[in-house]
């Protein structure tokens, strides 16, 4: 398996369990083979296994009638990274007369970050569903919830959950300083980020016009650079400290004769 992929298990003690690619276990059935342990019901539905016809079990959900009411089932305090988009996919079955079902990723009450997706209804077959979830940086576990809507009427069946690490999300950096300087002019420059925890290392780059060689200035969030005859580009390449996430960021910071000249020509 490449690409970061993580599954969900339930262990030999009944505890979800998060696999990385390195320690993947081998599994004859995924998802709901020893039933519906430490999965926690809510609710006014029915929830149960299901054999399928293989024999293996799947988690199952009932209702007869709407109630107003949302009801289903849930895995609480899954283990995750802060700013790290996570995808999650299962497989989903249903013989509804009204509502339907879904699956949410996340974390409800406060705060209420989750995602929903997935929704199904009506007579079908074994059909996969996915969608996408992001942390935030103060967030370091998730909880997976299957769940019929208000309105549900029937049953709905889950089975083959698999959680896919998609990687830490992309800061966003940006150079604040000013774009034009006089020769010998001095200006400031700081790597504004957003998006990732705030423990940042920075390493800036400078690449004067007409070269295509970047060469380093050092680190820290602000650099002073001056100017002498010629144009620059600034780049800065920030990674976050505790999440992995990276991001960059170029300023174009022009010869102020040659934006006077410019001007000249145009008028």
């Amino acid at each position: 398996m490449g690409g970061g992929v993580i599954r969900v298990w339930l262990n030999d003690s009944g505890e979800f369990t998060i696999y990385d690619e390195d320690a993947m276990p081998v599994a004859e059935n995924p998802g709901f083979a020893v039933g519906l342990n430490y999965w926690e019901p809510y609710g006014d539905g029915h929830d149960y296994t299901s054999t399928l016809d293989g024999g293996d079990l799947c988690a199952a959900i009932e209702r007869e009638g709407a109630t107003g009411e949302y009801f289903g089932l849930v895995q609480r305090r899954i283990p995750c990274e802060p700013n790290t988009t996570y995808r999650l996919t299962l497989w989903v079955k249903t013989d509804t007369s009204s509502g339907s079902v879904a699956a949410g990723l996340g974390n409800w009450g406060s705060p209420n970050s989750h995602k929903d997706f997935g929704w199904t209804g009506g007579q079908t077959d074994w059909t996969q569903i996915s969608g996408t979830w992001t942390s935030r940086p103060d967030e370091a576990s998730m909880d997976i919830v299957l769940y019929g809507t208000r309105d549900f009427a029937g049953r709905a069946y889950f089975d083959e959950l698999a959680l896919e690490k998609v990687g830490p999300v992309p800061l966003g950096v940006s150079i604040r300083g000013p774009s034009h300087l006089d020769y010998k002019e001095l200006g400031t420059y700081t790597a504004d980020v957003s998006r990732g925890s705030g423990d940042y290392r920075y390493q800036w780059y400078k690449k004067t016009d007409g070269s295509d060689h970047w060469y380093s200035l050092g680190t820290g969030q602000t650099q002073g650079q001056s100017m002498l005859n010629r144009g620059f580009t600034l780049r800065v390449d920030v990674d976050d400290a505790s999440t992995g996430a990276e991001g960059s960021a170029t300023k174009d910071v022009e010869y102020e004769d040659d934006v006077r000249d410019e001007r000249d020509r145009l008028r």
